[in-house]
């Protein structure tokens, strides 16, 4: 091999090493592993460097050329997606509840989500004076004996934050013009990320011990009978997460018992949301690596989960919920039944599940909730069948893009329907 041809060949083959060297070096913390593998690189390209021409060339020359495929590869993904993804709020906006998890905040809030180069929602909501998402104040009393007045139970469909008018709000709307004001009411307690932890604590300790009511709605989405208990400091450097090791006893849930929850911060100013508005580019920050490591992760945690087998009787749903979290279901529905309260399960659907219907899939959620309301006698309302019958272009569109929750539309249809299944069963 002539020395000229070395030359340009060793300055090629150490490429790879100086960029991705000198990239991670400036982009993790000095003593991180990925800081000393990016300190690593550099004398193993001048290893590299040093072979041409002897014995382990090719090998080097593979190892150079797998490097430049992997920066090919960043270069590829980060331009697949350029645009700074961002979702938060304009202040601090929640506090711990030892009950619900967290309580909204008597403020006019801000929330919004950014994806690939567009604004999702922004959108303005304003807790009630019980601080829950409702743009009617609650009372602890009726003010009409007469009325029937139901609890709803359910995640951030229901909380709907991201909408100008959430579910419970245009039921309540919907509702009153069909059969006037005072007749049906309805008292929303979605809990945004929760789940069947919170909704039993809410109802044993704080709807129970404080509100007249006639019946209670459980509306869970494809998961939320299987989440632990969830808990949200939307502050500057606040937390959000779920945690199972809280005590359901009378003994108030303390804020330390989440110390474990890493920090989260995602509070911004009106002025810095305006800015994301105009869809800045995103910094640098090694997009393919994440997506390896995201699909290795994912991978692993399939392979510890996977469970073939589907769920067809109440039995299995228990052992799939686990004792705790089925416990807590069975209390629920057995103090209505036993009080005389009357209680609806209404599924709320997932996209992916609804799209798996119309290739001919088997909706697990849908089939769970099939279960457990023969298991239980309830009554029964099936939120799938609200969007059968759209084509998968119409069904699109009635969810946000880039976002797994529905839009105004696809919200207001699924409140049409419940608000009249409300009236035709329970408005006498």
């Amino acid at each position: 091999m002539k020395n000229k041809f070395k030359h340009q060949l060793r300055v090629i083959l150490f490429l790879p090493f100086l960029i991705l060297g000198l990239g991670w070096m400036f982009s993790y913390p000095v003593n991180s592993l990925l800081f000393a593998v990016a300190v690593s690189l550099l004398p193993l390209g001048a290893l590299a460097v040093s072979r041409i021409g002897k014995s382990g060339t090719n090998m080097m020359l593979l190892l150079s050329f797998t490097l430049y495929a992997y920066l090919f590869g960043e270069v590829v993904v980060y331009f697949n997606s350029p645009y700074l993804n961002t979702s938060g709020f304009n202040k601090k906006s929640t506090k711990f509840d030892p009950v619900r998890g967290y309580r909204w905040l008597d403020e006019d809030i801000r929330y919004f989500k950014n994806r690939m180069g567009e604004m999702v929602f922004d959108n303005h909501f304003h807790p009630n004076n019980k601080g829950w998402i409702m743009k009617q104040d609650y009372s602890f009393k009726k003010r009409d004996s007469t009325a029937k007045r139901w609890m709803i139970l359910g995640d951030s469909f229901v909380a709907g934050l991201m909408l100008e008018t959430n579910l419970p709000d245009r039921m309540q709307e919907l509702i009153i013009d069909s059969v006037g004001k005072g007749k049906i009411e309805l008292y929303s307690f979605g809990v945004d990320g929760g789940g069947i932890m919170n909704w039993y604590n809410i109802l044993f300790k704080e709807i129970i011990p404080n509100y007249e009511f006639d019946g209670v709605i459980i509306a869970p989405y494809a998961d939320n009978l299987y989440r632990d208990f969830m808990v949200m400091l939307i502050d500057h450097y606040g937390y959000m997460g779920r945690i199972d090791s809280v005590d359901f006893s009378d003994k108030p849930i303390d804020v330390s018992a989440f110390k474990a929850i890493k920090p989260f911060n995602n509070v911004y100013t009106d002025e810095k949301i305006d800015y994301f508005k105009t869809q800045p580019f995103q910094p640098f920050d090694w997009p393919f690596k994440r997506k390896v490591n995201t699909f290795f992760k994912n991978l692993k945690h399939q392979n510890k989960t996977d469970n073939p087998k589907s769920v067809t009787t109440i039995e299995q749903l228990k052992r799939k919920m686990g004792d705790k979290r089925f416990t807590q279901l069975d209390s629920m529905i057995s103090w209505c039944k036993s009080n005389q309260k009357g209680l609806i399960l209404a599924s709320i659907p997932s996209i992916w599940e609804l799209k798996g219907l119309q290739e001919g899939t088997e909706s697990t959620h849908q089939t769970e909730m099939d279960i457990l309301a023969e298991a239980y006698e309830l009554n029964y309302f099936d939120g799938y069948q609200v969007f059968d019958e759209l084509s998968e272009k119409a069904l699109l569109n009635h969810w946000l893009h880039y976002d797994g929750h529905w839009n105004q539309k696809g919200s207001d249809k699924y409140a049409e329907d419940f608000s009249k299944y409300l009236i035709d069963h329970y408005a006498k």
